[in-house]
């Protein structure tokens, strides 16, 4: 079955470049005590919203400060780490022939959903003059901050973890030491995650390849070849990052990325019989008419929709694009959960009030992967999420979805 008109048509592929979005977010601004933010420092920040405390704390050589004040978030329990080499402020130092800096204040922006870091803003005051400069920095910069390395591209620094095929790109560690890297390349081949509520054993998603790359003056050179996942690791502990290669210039851009999230929405069957076929314009056409029966409705449905899946490969992305994940294709259904707990391995969310008969827990458990060095987030499925996954799925037919 295929749409008569072109309205419908020009909704789906309006989608096709709709996902610039940024995420609610919460804000916080701490004060901190003034201290001095000398060259070689490291400075780490620990939210731990169970405790509603913030720590922070300065390494040197000369040895360590820390300060503690409470903070009031108002949230749920999360606790994120972030690492921010002294190398990152040198440009600002810089400017300041050198001088020692001192930090006096410092605020976060921590989007609503599970509180993961976008923007850390840091306030500087030279010593000896009193000037203030503010630095602010990027979720994809922190990533890049903590796993030590920048990627370049024609001499410029990438803060988007993105490439494209075919090009070249140098990567230069903030540590000189480090003289090997290994790469590991998955490809994109749309494993989709078994529904919440089917307890057979799950698919994983192995690396194709895994090499060494082996660095010339300090210096790495990577020109990805195929569309897919790079994962990069620096040392034993995985310190590392994510990043997507494909021949355009983002993921979300073509038809075709937006045909494999709505199997979601599908039962069993038809979600088989689609997976077995070639995709075409029109499949995903005549899915979308036949989930919401009205053109009005599909193009408000397919707006929230696959904002939805922007932010689940945004936020969930690991050995999987986010919105194919465990975690991702929950988020895609169910929405943002009220609580969030996480302990070591474990993560819960919670949806609906706490203590009510009607509270649902999606449980989560980092997993070992054989031959990757990627733990994922695999959900414990249940039976019990059958009436749950039913009653999301009718809401999203109906257009009764809140963002």
């Amino acid at each position: 079955m295929c749409f008569q008109t072109s309205n419908f048509r020009f909704c789906l592929f309006f989608c096709l470049i709709f996902f610039n979005i940024k995420a609610q977010s919460l804000q916080t601004n701490p004060n901190l005590q003034l201290t001095t933010f000398c060259k070689g420092d490291s400075l780490q920040i620990l939210f731990s919203i169970s405790s509603s405390e913030l720590t922070y704390k300065r390494e040197s050589e000369s040895g360590t400060f820390s300060s503690r004040l409470n903070i009031q978030y108002g949230l749920q329990k999360k606790t994120n780490e972030f690492k921010i080499l002294g190398e990152t402020f040198l440009e600002l130092k810089a400017q300041s022939q050198l001088r020692p800096m001192r930090i006096i204040s410092a605020s976060v922006t921590l989007n609503a959903r599970l509180f993961k870091s976008e923007v850390l803003s840091i306030q500087f005051a030279d010593v000896h003059t009193g000037k203030t400069q503010i630095r602010s920095l990027s979720y994809a910069e922190l990533c890049n901050a903590q796993s030590r390395f920048k990627l370049i591209e024609n001499g410029q620094w990438m803060a988007k973890p993105h490439l494209q095929t075919g090009r070249e790109y140098t990567i230069e560690f903030a540590d000189t030491f480090f003289k090997s890297l290994e790469l590991q390349y998955f490809s994109f081949n749309h494993i989709i995650p078994h529904p919440v509520d089917d307890t057979e054993a799950q698919q994983t998603h192995l690396p194709v390849s895994t090499q060494t790359l082996h660095a010339t003056n300090g210096v790495f050179t990577l020109q990805p070849l195929y569309d897919g996942l790079y994962v990069f690791h620096c040392n034993a502990q995985n310190t590392g990052i994510c990043m997507y290669a494909s021949a355009v210039s983002d993921l979300w851009t073509m038809a075709s990325d937006l045909y494999w999230p709505v199997l979601y929405l599908l039962n069993p069957k038809d979600r088989n019989t689609i997976q077995k076929t070639m995709f075409h314009k029109q499949d995903l056409d005549s899915v979308w008419l036949a989930l919401c029966k009205s053109k009005i409705l599909a193009r408000k449905v397919i707006k929230s929709y696959y904002k939805r899946v922007n932010n689940a490969h945004v936020w969930y992305s690991d050995a999987s694009p986010g919105a194919f994940t465990d975690q991702g294709m929950t988020y895609i259904l169910f929405g943002k959960p009220t609580q969030v707990i996480q302990y070591n391995n474990e993560e819960t969310w919670i949806y609906g009030p706490l203590g009510s008969p009607s509270t649902v827990r999606f449980n989560f458990t980092k997993t070992e992967t054989p031959n990757c060095n990627c733990k994922p987030w695999m959900l414990n499925r249940s039976t019990q999420y059958a009436d749950m996954l039913e009653s999301a799925i009718e809401s999203w037919k109906l257009g009764q979805i809140s963002e």
